[in-house]
């Protein structure tokens, strides 16, 4: 093969998917990096390029210590994404020739995977597809990949009956429509773990069809996995999973780490409520200088001991020293499990207002939701016009408003509204054209329209030709907690504390603040709930 993507010049294939092709390359400088590139259908779309980009931006955030490091991005046609090519066998192939693993190497397997989780979770990604295949037992322990392309199967337009991923590690809840979650990752962890340490899916079968049934309403085959982590796999495998451990949980319990771990004091995360871990797995197993003591192993597992004591015992060394950084790694909280309740991409199954009046205009069209808003007076208070979505989210103390929309001067989303008694009560959820960002209250109790800020416009972002808008609306103890994300890069976070909003409706927003005119185009709207 002699061929070059930029820069880089290919070697071999060394593996597909739905999404791309991964490659070894050889980089300017003689060294060997993997390449990733997506496949021409999908890189020719300016949509899933801009994705592609926040992600590639993510996956940089992520601890090089479990994972493979991104090393150079680009988003053109093709785009591609390259990363340190990491020598040593993936999970797959080691079961597939030596059998399962046992003892300190698969809770080697197990601890190293699920750090990588917090590390990823961590940067604001889900991996969405963490398998056997993309865990690499490198000589310094495993490392996850894909998790930068994985994300790209939730792109909008692409949502729907079928799932991405692959079949013996989707969670449930993915099976019926739900958005991936942090969840769902510790649901495939369980099943990759229980691959490693039995040979076999702890959800089998012959047809794709027979695999989701069994996830959907069977109990997982965990017979002759190791005992030690036997619990924690079956919590992991929790249908609801809200019952699931988080990553933390996990940890916490192989490493014997504990309460040690402990939380930020300021602005303490929400977490999900998670029910307690079998009891054999509270207390934490003391050091010990022995080996415990093992049931006799397998000849097939003694192979996989004798042929894994090298990778054992070089990546002892890493792992004590990278149990030393994972309480930092994870002061991220695992985000919460939500569930979409509401998905529009403007086809025309709900109803939105349409129309012209004075001064502005909405219209649904060609997959699209354009409003458009006349200021020929350039008055602040004056221009603005706003869409409600037709969902009931009045009973959800924390929702999740997310939009993907481009246009002129401000546009946005808004959430906690109440159109039929108070039109101008809400909170709003601006960005700009240029890159700023706001988040406004709109009351009967304040000062004409417009209502204060609660965070001023300021420069927050890179505005992209489609940007990715998410609100979050969550009541506290202390008032409503408001944040904007733009991008995936939270850029504004707010507790109004002084006569809050209650729960409400929820929409889209544009705003005339400057110029004479202003328009914005959605795409999508979603609406996500505990």
């Amino acid at each position: 093969m002699d061929e070059l993507i930029g820069p880089y010049r290919l070697e071999r294939r060394l593996g597909s998917g739905g999404m791309g092709v991964v490659h070894l390359a050889c980089g300017p400088d003689g060294k060997r990096v993997a390449i990733k590139v997506l496949h021409p259908h999908w890189s020719a779309r300016e949509d899933y390029r801009e994705r592609f980009r926040s992600e590639a931006a993510a996956a940089r955030r992520v601890a090089r210590f479990c994972t493979a490091a991104v090393l150079d991005a680009s988003f053109g046609e093709p785009s591609y994404l390259v990363t340190e090519y990491i020598e040593g066998r993936t999970l797959a192939e080691a079961v597939t020739r030596d059998g399962a693993l046992a003892g300190g190497q698969l809770e080697l397997l197990a601890i190293g995977t699920a750090m990588a989780l917090g590390a990823i979770h961590g940067a604001g990604i889900v991996h969405r597809d963490l398998k056997p295949s993309n865990i690499i037992l490198s000589p310094y322990g495993p490392k996850v990949i894909d998790f930068g392309i994985a994300q790209l199967t939730d792109v909008a337009g692409e949502t729907g009956p079928f799932v991405m991923g692959t079949p013996p590690v989707i969670a449930p809840e993915r099976l019926v429509g739900q958005r991936a979650s942090a969840a769902a990752d510790v649901f495939s962890w369980g099943c990759v773990v229980a691959y490693a340490g039995t040979g076999r899916w702890p959800f089998d079968g012959a047809t794709s069809e027979q695999i989701y049934y069994r996830i959907m309403h069977g109990q997982p085959d965990l017979n002759g996995l190791d005992q030690r982590l036997h619990p924690l796999v079956q919590a992991a495998l929790a249908k609801d999973p809200a019952e699931r451990p988080s990553v933390l949980q996990l940890l916490e319990q192989m490493t014997g780490l504990g309460l040690q771990l402990a939380e930020p004091t300021a602005q303490p995360p929400q977490r999900t409520q998670r029910i307690p871990l079998p009891q054999q797995t509270q207390t934490a197993q003391p050091p010990q200088s022995a080996q415990p003591a093992q049931p006799q192993p397998s000849p097939r597992q003694s192979r996989a001991r004798s042929r894994g004591r090298l990778i054992t015992a070089l990546a002892a060394g890493t792992a004590a020293v990278a149990l030393v950084s994972v309480a930092a790694m994870l002061l991220w909280p695992d985000p919460p499990a939500f569930k979409l309740v509401h998905n529009d991409d403007f086809s025309g199954r709900y109803g939105w207002s349409q129309g012209t009046r004075t001064g502005a205009m909405t219209k649904l069209a060609n997959g699209h939701y354009r409003m458009s808003v006349d200021n020929p007076l350039l008055q602040e208070n004056a221009g603005g016009l706003v869409a409600p979505a037709s969902v009931n989210t009045s009973v959800y103390a924390d929702v999740i408003v997310t939009a993907k929309a481009s246009g002129t001067d401000a546009y946005g989303v808004w959430c906690r509204g109440n159109p039929h008694k108070a039109p101008d009560a809400k909170y709003e959820f601006y960005v700009t054209s240029t890159g700023e960002a706001a988040i406004l209250k709109k009351s009967p109790k304040a000062t004409g329209n417009l209502g204060p800020y609660l965070k001023p416009f300021h420069r927050a972002f890179t505005p992209t030709a489609t940007n990715r808008i998410q609100a979050r609306c969550q009541s506290t103890p202390n008032g409503t907690r408001l944040s904007l994300t733009v991008n995936d890069r939270r850029v504004a976070t707010v507790t109004d504390t002084v006569d809050p909003l209650a729960p409400g409706a929820v929409g889209l927003t544009a705003w005339a603040r400057t110029a004479p005119q202003a328009s914005a185009d959605f795409d999508s709207f979603t609406v996500e709930t505990p």
